[in-house]
């Protein structure tokens, strides 16, 4: 499988990054700080975070529901292929049941990068993926599509609450768009220029 060019956020969003844009931190006793990842966040309040901020930055908001990209209207590398990102050892770059003490998400960018120099991959807060879940199936192999529509969405990375089985990157599981978790976050992702 092949896509193409995309820019990837370095490190999940932060709580400082979050409140700037959204005006608000819904993160709260599973670790508070500035550089912390947010968490306690929806799929579509991580929608409406990349419009606004894409918004504030001069840039075309890309996530449209209901044929709109106006938050308002909404109402609501494989080589080495390592079993973590970046490492075979999960405790080197991502944060886990097994090295997490005291209890709850730690500041970002506090583990090891992997091979392009991004942080937080595995363990630390699951990711919200715009994709809706579905099985894998027979779509192209140059930038496969995910289904139009479902009833829940794709999380990809495990986290600190979860032992390595789930922050392995081969892993990924759902949750309905409205779930708010304390180990749910994300990260920005943008196509190339």
């Amino acid at each position: 499988m092949t896509l193409s060019s995309f820019y990837l956020g370095k490190y999940q969003v932060t709580q400082a990054e979050y409140l700037a844009v959204m005006g608000f931190n819904p993160a709260y006793a599973y670790g508070v700080g500035d550089n912390y990842p947010v968490y306690y966040v929806t799929w579509s309040s991580a929608l409406k975070y990349c419009n606004l901020r894409s918004m504030n930055e001069g840039l075309t908001p890309v996530y449209s529901i209901s044929g709109s990209t106006n938050p308002a209207d909404w109402g609501a590398t494989n080589d080495p292929d390592f079993l973590y990102s970046g490492s075979d050892d999960l405790s080197a770059v991502g944060w886990h049941t097994g090295n997490n003490t005291p209890y709850g998400s730690k500041p970002v960018g506090t583990k090891e990068p992997n091979a392009l120099g991004l942080y937080d991959l595995s363990g630390n807060v699951w990711e919200w993926c715009w994709n809706w879940f579905d099985q894998y199936s027979s779509s192209p192999s140059n930038n496969p599509t995910c289904p139009n529509s479902g009833s829940v969405c794709m999380l990809r990375g495990g986290s600190w609450n979860n032992d390595v089985y789930y922050c392995r990157i081969a892993y990924r599981t759902s949750n309905t768009p409205s779930s708010r978790l304390f180990y749910f976050g994300f990260r920005l992702c943008r196509s190339g220029l």
